[in-house]
């Protein structure tokens, strides 16, 4: 059964979509490849990897330690990950995990045939933190570290200046992010307002950024032109303007009952957040 889509959206640039659940991006520089996560791990990522990119050396980081980011760790031997965000990374998958996890994500897949005991998430032999500022030079391309604490703690984005690309992780997605993550299961989320200064923070980037490149996105679901894989700079101002009337007491929130955790929920014309009122400063 194929569970991975790959998609080439610029020269040396793909997207991996396993399962039309998570997406993880493949940048192939002169002298390296750059794997942004390791989604569900139901990918042979280093044979995807070597076949797009040939025999050179991969340098894996996880934009946050989440599930269905970080499962595929297990098949190198180290991960770069955010400082806040590496215990986490280290923590093989409990047995009650792994149901949640399965229950999430592997209903469609399972109902066409596929044995869930073949799934073997597991963390990496060695998790190496980064910090902001911190880099990697591929030949060609060199991202750079920011963090951006928010939906975890550890959250990281990654930054191409000479291409105007942004990588965000789960920051910013087209329907509404989870802020109020507080459970063991998951790495936790970041007070409300920590979250609204790190979109503040990307927005200084806005003027130069050509795309922002999301870690979930659905074929049909486009408003204002975004894409699966693709959103524009101005959903930064979405989401800023969006949290912000959080903040100031002026959003209308409606409850939101969770798989993990329940919250209160706005809207946004792009997007929204799941958020909970004690966590808000």
């Amino acid at each position: 059964m194929e569970l991975t889509t790959i998609v080439n959206l610029e020269e040396n640039l793909w997207a991996m979509n396993e399962m039309d659940q998570t997406t993880m991006y493949l940048i192939n520089g002169a002298d390296k490849a750059l794997l942004i996560d390791t989604g569900l791990g139901v990918t042979d990522l280093k044979h995807t990897i070597h076949n797009l990119c040939g025999n050179k050396q991969i340098i894996v980081v996880n934009t946050h330690a989440h599930g269905d980011h970080n499962s595929g760790n297990c098949q190198f031997p180290y991960v770069y990950a955010g400082r806040f965000d590496e215990v986490y990374c280290q923590r093989p998958m409990k047995k009650e995990d792994r149901e949640l996890f399965l229950r999430m994500y592997f209903k469609e897949v399972t109902a066409r045939g596929y044995q869930a005991d073949q799934w073997a998430p597991g963390p990496s032999g060695e998790v190496w933190t980064v910090r902001d500022g911190d880099s990697f030079d591929l030949g060609g391309y060199c991202f750079t570290v920011l963090e951006i604490p928010s939906h975890t703690l550890g959250s990281i984005a990654l930054w191409e200046p000479n291409r105007g690309w942004m990588f965000t992780g789960d920051v910013i997605l087209t329907w509404e992010v989870w802020g109020h993550l507080t459970h063991s299961v998951l790495a936790p989320s970041a007070s409300l307002v920590d979250y609204y200064r790190s979109i503040v923070r990307l927005s200084e980037y806005k003027e130069q950024i050509k795309c922002i490149f999301p870690s979930h996105g659905h074929a049909g679901d486009q408003p204002a032109g975004c894409s699966q894989y693709r959103l524009p700079a101005e959903v930064l101002d979405v989401y800023r303007e969006g949290i912000k009337s959080i903040l100031d007491g002026t959003a209308q929130a409606e409850d939101y009952v969770g798989i993990v955790e329940d919250g209160k929920k706005v809207q946004f014309s792009i997007g929204g957040i799941v958020f909970k009122e004690t966590r808000m400063r």
